[in-house]
C-alpha cells in the first residue's frame, strides 16, 4: 500500500496544469500520459472545476498513487469549493491531500 508523503514546500513543481471546468471520465486521458519523476512533483490546479464525476476523481487518485510509487508526487492545489465538497463527500480528499495556495507552493 502506498502512503502519502508531504510535498517539498520549498521546491517548485516540475510543472503545473489546470483541470477543465467539467472534469469527467471523458476528460481524464491526459492523466495516463503524465510521467512521474523521482523527488519532483506536479501541481494540478483544481480552481476552475465546477463539476467532477467519481470516475474522473478515481483516475486522479490512481495517478497520484502512481506518482508516489515512483518517488514523486502529484498535488491537487486550490480546488474549487464545488470540487472540494465532492472530494469530501466521496472520501477522496484524504487520498489527494488538496493543498491551498498556488503562490504558497511556488507555482505562481
Amino acid at each position: 500500500m502506498t502512503t502519502a508523503t508531504s510535498t517539498p514546500q520549498r521546491q517548485r513543481p516540475l510543472w503545473a496544469m489546470s483541470l477543465p471546468p467539467r472534469f469527467d471520465v471523458h476528460r481524464t486521458d491526459f492523466l495516463d500520459r503524465l510521467e512521474p519523476v523521482r523527488d519532483r512533483w506536479v501541481a494540478i490546479d483544481g480552481s476552475g472545476v465546477n463539476f467532477a464525476d467519481h470516475a474522473a476523481i478515481d483516475a486522479l487518485v490512481a495517478t497520484r498513487l502512481r506518482f508516489l510509487d515512483a518517488g514523486g508526487d502529484l498535488r491537487l492545489v486550490e480546488p474549487s469549493t464545488a470540487f472540494r465538497v465532492t472530494l469530501e463527500l466521496t472520501g477522496d480528499a484524504a487520498l489527494l491531500e488538496p493543498a491551498g495556495d498556488l503562490v504558497e507552493l511556488g507555482v505562481r
